[in-house]
């Protein structure tokens, strides 16, 4: 196969010609860094990239190696770090990723592995700390998340627990502290927050009830000490502190309290 140096190639409206001649090139291309370390080698068939492609680093590890065809990237691709360690490995169908596709850190542990379908995410991707334990899963179909979605603490508990409806949150919603206690729960509706929700402190014990409607505080709110008592009872209205609100001493006796009115203490 004939090998000619990638400065002796010339463009024209997309094809590579050999420089001074009208002959579509066919052939090995070779660039050079100019230390003299080889830095590209690319097959080309009548004047289009058309088979391996293979990029380098001036230390001489292997950056890229891909393949074309007929001028579109396809077939497996890699791509490493300069220290010689993978970086990406999967295929590719017209460019876009296709089956699994995986990312990896520069230590070489794996990063993070996604399914594709049509060049969309379709399937599961899944997401790794450095030590291995898994960092979150999401389900999707044609580029949406769809389902349950997990998200998890470095030390393997679960952070996070909530699902989507092709792309918007919907359904119960949970996070959880590093100990595995609840820190809040309740429920997403049509991607916004909606109805109950209650928030917990990190030993366990209820901090707060208030309702939400379309994203917006309305209704009803209760907070509590640690111990148990209750802290601040009042309501909201469009969002806004509105009637009467009372804050509460840990032993039961009223600090405080004042009414509102458009969200504006009278």
């Amino acid at each position: 196969m004939k090998e000619l140096n990638f400065e002796n190639l010339e463009e024209i409206e997309e094809i590579w010609f050999e420089k001074g001649t009208d002959r579509k090139f066919s052939g090995v291309s070779l660039s050079y860094f100019s230390s003299g370390v080889l830095e590209e080698k690319a097959t080309f068939n009548e004047g289009v990239h058309d088979g391996p492609i293979e990029i380098y680093f001036e230390n001489g590890n292997l950056e890229i190696e891909a393949n074309f065809n007929k001028g579109v990237l396809e077939g497996p691709r890699k791509i490493y770090y300069e220290n010689g360690n993978l970086k990406e490995k999967g295929e590719l169908l017209n460019e876009y990723p296709e089956g699994v596709y995986e990312l990896y850190f520069e230590s070489g542990n794996l990063q993070s592995k996604t399914n594709f379908k049509n060049g969309k995410k379709n399937g599961t991707q899944e997401y790794y700390f450095e030590n291995g334990n898994l960092k979150s899963k999401t389900l999707y179909i044609d580029g949406k998340p769809n389902g349950k979605y997990e998200e998890y603490y470095e030390n393997g508990q679960l952070h996070w627990l909530q699902h989507f409806n092709y792309g918007v949150r919907d359904g119960i919603a949970r996070e959880f502290y590093e100990n595995g206690n609840l820190k809040q729960e309740g429920v997403d509706k049509n991607g916004e927050t909606d109805g109950l929700w209650k928030t917990y402190y990190e030993d366990g014990s209820l901090l707060s009830e208030q309702t939400v409607k379309n994203g917006i505080l309305e209704g009803p709110f209760r907070s509590y000490h640690e111990n148990g008592e209750k802290r601040i009872i009042g309501t909201h209205k469009n969002g806004e502190p509105d009637g009467l609100w009372i804050t509460y001493y840990d032993d039961g006796q009223i600090k405080e309290e004042g009414t509102f009115r458009n969200g504006l203490l009278d």
